[in-house]
């Protein structure tokens, strides 16, 4: 009995197009099951991420503030940020009494706020926020669908074995030599990882919306009395004429001790003051 020998050439295409056959179906079956995915505008199905950003001038930011981040807390969401600041547009002391000022200035106070809430309650939390508000300088909501972009993972996810038997083959009919499937598999997994963490990012961000939020109230005016800081440090009449004696004597000490230095030429200036004046005097007495 002869046996029948196949070269192996033959054997690797007909496992490379069992496989791409196999792929083929799979590919089919992925996308058959996950036609409602990306049918119907408005099927609960579709992956779509929903931000807003809101600037609005209120009465009083404290009490805005805390009503937007207690609303935010009553419809299970998340307070990602909330910074308060004031503003000093202008300050300027006038004196109030001998030992004290009335310090003005002008400030503004802004609120800045990042949520994360259901979808569901999206359009009823800004109608809510625009209520407290006496003016909106923008409102802007955005919509993304990134349904193709889920689904596009889903599809690689399902590639199954058939896919990694199909990739061996034709590596190994190509570059004639053995390929390591194992490895194959590990790249395989960490992209299948990659891809199902996107997808679960996608999930979380299209089920809660982000809005960000900027509060901010008219220019207000605050006084307050403070010490006249430059008027207190001055020391007592008594402390300045004793300083002013000292200071006196220290300088009269001071010249001295430069006339000390320069007794040469204070001797020599006199003598010749003495000289002069002498022959000055021998001329009138020659007269």
């Amino acid at each position: 009995m002869k046996l029948l020998k196949t070269p192996l050439p033959i054997t690797l295409l007909a496992i490379l197009c069992y496989s791409c056959n196999s792929q083929s179906s799979s590919y089919e079956k992925s996308a058959t099951n996950s036609d409602s995915l990306v049918t119907g505008l408005h099927s609960a199905q579709r992956r779509i991420i929903k931000t807003a950003d809101l600037r609005a001038r209120v009465t009083d930011v404290y009490e805005v503030t805390y009503r937007i981040e207690q609303a935010t807390r009553q419809l299970d969401g998340l307070v990602m940020e909330s910074a308060m600041e004031n503003t000093v547009d202008l300050s300027r002391c006038m004196e109030y009494k001998m030992d004290s000022l009335k310090q003005m200035q002008t400030f503004t106070t802004t609120s800045h706020l990042t949520v994360r809430i259901p979808v569901q309650g999206v359009d009823s939390f800004i109608h809510a926020v625009m209520a407290y508000s006496s003016f909106v300088d923008h409102r802007n909501i955005k919509l993304d669908d990134v349904s193709l972009r889920y689904l596009g993972n889903q599809l690689k996810n399902n590639e199954g074995e058939a896919a990694t038997v199909g990739k061996a083959a034709a590596l190994t009919q190509k570059n004639r030599e053995v390929v390591s499937l194992n490895e194959y598999r590990q790249q395989q997994a960490i992209q299948k990882i990659d891809r199902n963490i996107e997808n679960l990012a996608i999930d979380d961000q299209a089920n809660f919306a982000t809005i960000r939020i900027d509060l901010y109230q008219p220019e207000k005016i605050d006084m307050m009395i403070v010490p006249n800081t430059a008027f207190l440090m001055k020391p007592y009449f008594a402390d300045q004429l004793k300083a002013g004696f000292i200071s006196g004597w220290e300088s009269l000490k001071s010249f001295l001790v430069g006339l000390s230095y320069s007794w040469v030429f204070l001797l020599l200036g006199g003598l010749m003051f003495w000289i002069i004046r002498s022959k000055k005097t021998g001329i009138r007495w020659a007269r």
